[in-house]
C-alpha cells in the first residue's frame, strides 16, 4: 500500500498507519518522467542545496520508496508547478 505522507514521501508497507486513516493512493511516475536532484535545480536554474531546503519545506513534491533509497521527482509535475510560480524560476 502506497501512503503519500504530508513531506512530499511514498511510503510502501506503513505499518504504523491507524485503523482511523485512510491512505491515499499514488501512481509513481513512469521512469521516464523521473528526473534526479541536479535535473531538478537544471529545471529551476538554481543549486542542489536550494532544491533540498525547497523539498524540506514541501514547496516541490518528491518521492522516495523508502529511507534507504534516493528521492526522485516528477518532470511533468515541476513543470506544472513552474508554470504557475514564475518566482522559483531563477534568471
Amino acid at each position: 500500500m502506497n501512503k503519500f505522507t504530508s513531506k512530499g514521501q511514498v511510503v510502501l508497507g506503513d505499518d504504523n498507519l491507524n485503523q482511523s486513516e485512510n491512505p491515499i493512493q499514488v501512481s509513481l511516475p513512469t521512469k521516464d518522467d523521473r528526473i534526479g536532484l541536479k535535473e531538478v535545480a537544471e529545471l529551476f536554474g538554481t543549486t542542489p542545496q536550494t532544491i533540498l531546503n525547497w523539498r524540506k519545506k514541501n514547496i516541490i513534491p518528491y518521492y522516495q520508496i523508502n529511507k534507504f533509497t534516493r528521492p526522485f521527482y516528477s518532470k511533468s509535475q515541476l513543470t506544472k508547478l513552474a508554470s504557475h510560480n514564475q518566482h522559483l524560476i531563477k534568471q
